[in-house]
This record gives C-alpha cells, structure tokens and sequence, in this order.
C-alpha cells in the first residue's frame, strides 16, 4: 500500500455523503443504508406506500413480499429514512406543489370570491402571520363596502390582524346578499 494514495487503505475514509466501507473498497451510505435499501426507501415514499413495488424496484426478491417490507420496514435506520425522505418530499415538491396551487387560487378570476379569500388566509396563517381585532389599514369606508380584492390587500397588508375584521366584513355581506 502506498501512503497518502486515495483508495489506498482499508480504513473509513468521507467522500460525497458515503463512507468507504473496508469491505472490497464498495462505498455506503453516510445514512447507514445499503444501495438497496436507499431505492427502496426512495420508491416506497415516491409510489405512496406500496412496498411490494418499493421491493421490486430496489432489487429485492423475497418469497413473501409482505414479509419483507416488514423486515425492512421495522429496521431503525430504514424507518429514520422512510421518515427523513417523506420529510424532504413535504417540504420541497408538495409544498411547492401547494404553494402554486393557492397562488393560483387566489390569482384566478374564475376562482369564487370565498375560495379565493380562504386561499389568502390560509397563506396567511401558514406564514404565521395572525389578525388583531383593530387591523382597519388606511381606507375610510366600512369593510363591508370594500370589493374582494381590496379586502384580500387589506389582509394581505395587514396579515394576521386584518383575518378577523375581513372574516366579519365577508359575512356581513353575505347576511347583506342573502336579505336582497
């Protein structure tokens, strides 16, 4: 063996997220995952939950497909993963998926007026963002007398506060629509 070589050694040596396993130089998973169990993880959270096709699609063949997504499954590393992945898919391609999803609710004129300002303040609160009681913003005419897009600024502006005097304004015009 030749010293300061890469791959020289027989050792644990770091390269982009795997481990050098010692075993025949094959590389592992930082994660603690075999290559099998990483697709498996990966097709079982992209299909939805089907193991039987998780299985297939990672390379395994056992007798009993049941059987060996619950040995898989069970594992702890297996499950962290599972976890982990599902994780990482919410917060990156379905969240993105919902955000343009209420964007465009919101920004459709063919969307009613109700579901467009329940879009808005869902966002809203996702946000974080909460209404007070006294949220009124810079117009002089009652809420009420305002259209859905100047209430939907006004809660846009006012975030959590506006929520409250908006939800109230909106029913008041639906009390004021119904008596027409």
């Amino acid at each position: 063996m030749q010293k300061g070589k890469a791959g020289a050694g027989g050792g644990v040596a770091a390269k982009e997220g795997v481990i050098r396993n010692g075993r025949g130089g094959k590389f592992q998973p930082a994660t603690g995952l075999t290559e099998k169990q990483e697709r498996f993880v990966h097709a079982y959270v992209q299909n939805g939950g089907d193991g039987r096709r998780a299985l297939e699609a990672a390379g395994y063949n056992y007798k009993d497909p049941a059987q060996g997504v619950r040995e898989l499954t069970r594992q702890r590393h297996v499950k962290a993963a599972l976890q982990k992945e599902r994780e990482r898919q919410i917060t990156g391609r379905v969240a993105n998926k919902a955000l343009r999803t209420l964007e465009d609710l919101m920004d459709s004129e063919d969307t009613p007026a109700p579901v467009r300002f329940q879009a808005a303040r869902f966002s809203l609160q996702m946000a974080g963002h909460d209404a007070g009681p006294n949220a009124r913003g810079d117009h002089d005419r009652p809420l009420n007398e305002l259209s859905v897009e100047e209430l939907q600024q006004i809660v846009l502006e006012a975030g959590r506060s506006g929520i409250k005097e908006v939800e109230g304004a909106v029913r008041r015009r639906n009390v004021d629509d119904d008596q027409d």
